[in-house]
C-alpha cells in the first residue's frame, strides 16, 4: 500500500502542474454574476495504510458573495444534524469514488422525497478563500446522504471525485426576501395540517413562497435563525424542488490512483 500512497500523491502533483488543479462551476448563468468564475484547487492528497486524506481550497473570484455547502446531512426527531455530512459512493463508471457536498440533487435512495435532510452552506466574501479537507479510513466504505451510488468494477476505485455546491448570489437575502414577500399575501400562517394530501403537493409546487416562509416559520422565525449578517444558513432538502438549477457544482478529479474499497459497504448489481 505504501507504494500505492507514492502513486496517488504523484498523480495529485501532476493534476496541479498540467491543469491547475482547478475545476470551475458548471454553471455561469447567473445573470448578475461579475468577475471570474469560482474555482476550486487541489492542495494535497495522500494515501497510506490506513487512510486517504484531501486537502484543497476553494477560491471566490467573483466581486460579490458566493455560499458554499460544507455539509448535507440528516436532521433528527430534535433537529440536531446526524453524519455522515457528505456522500461517499461510487459513480456509474463503477470506477470513480465520488465525495459529494451538494444539496440540489436527486434522492436516490427510496421512492419518496425525506423531508428531514438539510445543507449548510457558509458566506464566501468577495476574493476570499476556504481552506477544506476530507478524511476516509481504507478501505473505503460507502457513506451516503442523498444518493446510492453504484457498484465499484473490482476492489478499487482508480479515480476519486470531489463536487462541491454553491450558489453564486447571497443565498441568505434571497431567502429572506421570499419569504418577506409571501409574509406580505398571508402565506406564513400555513401549515400542512390545512390542506388534504393532494392541496399540499399543489402548494409545494406552485406556491413556492409560500411554501418556503412556512418552511422557516415566517419573517419572524427566519430572522430568529438567520439574523442579518450571518455568515452561514441552513436550506432543508424539501425546498430544492423549487430552486432547481440554481446549485452550481464545483469539482476536482483525480486519475491514476488505486484507492481500496470495502465490497461489502457498496450496493451489488441486480440480477434478474
Amino acid at each position: 500500500m505504501k507504494g500505492l500512497a507514492v502513486l496517488s500523491v504523484l498523480c495529485a502533483v501532476c493534476l496541479l502542474s498540467v491543469g491547475g488543479g482547478v475545476a470551475e462551476g458548471q454553471r455561469d448563468g447567473h445573470p448578475e454574476s461579475k468577475g471570474a468564475t469560482p474555482m476550486i484547487v487541489l492542495t494535497g492528497f495522500d494515501v497510506n495504510d490506513q487512510s486517504m486524506d484531501v486537502r484543497y481550497k476553494i477560491v471566490n473570484r467573483r466581486t460579490h458573495d458566493i455560499w458554499v455547502c460544507d455539509a448535507v446531512y440528516l436532521k433528527d426527531s430534535k433537529g440536531k444534524d446526524v453524519p455522515p455530512y457528505h456522500d461517499v459512493y461510487m459513480a456509474e463508471d463503477g470506477l470513480t469514488l465520488v465525495v459529494r457536498k451538494q444539496l440540489e440533487v436527486l434522492y436516490e435512495r427510496s421512492p419518496s422525497v425525506p423531508r428531514d435532510y438539510a445543507g449548510h452552506y457558509v458566506r464566501l466574501r468577495a476574493g476570499e478563500e476556504q481552506v477544506g479537507s476530507l478524511s476516509l479510513s481504507l478501505p473505503a466504505e460507502q457513506s451516503v446522504v442523498l444518493a446510492l451510488g453504484w457498484p465499484p468494477a473490482g476492489g478499487f476505485a482508480t479515480r476519486m471525485a470531489l463536487r462541491v455546491g454553491f450558489h453564486d448570489e447571497d443565498l441568505r437575502e434571497k431567502m429572506r426576501r421570499i419569504v418577506s414577500v409571501a409574509e406580505r399575501i398571508g402565506g406564513a400562517q400555513l401549515t400542512w395540517s390545512d390542506f388534504t394530501a393532494e392541496e399540499y403537493d399543489i402548494y409545494r409546487q406552485y406556491f413556492h413562497g409560500l411554501w418556503v416562509s412556512a418552511t422557516f416559520g415566517g419573517l419572524a422565525g427566519f430572522n430568529d435563525a438567520w439574523p442579518e449578517g450571518s455568515e452561514e444558513i441552513e436550506i432543508p432538502y424539501s425546498l430544492t424542488p423549487q430552486f432547481v438549477s440554481t446549485e452550481s457544482c464545483l469539482e476536482i478529479v483525480i486519475d491514476g490512483v488505486l484507492i481500496p474499497l470495502a465490497p461489502d459497504s457498496f450496493p451489488v448489481p441486480y440480477v434478474d
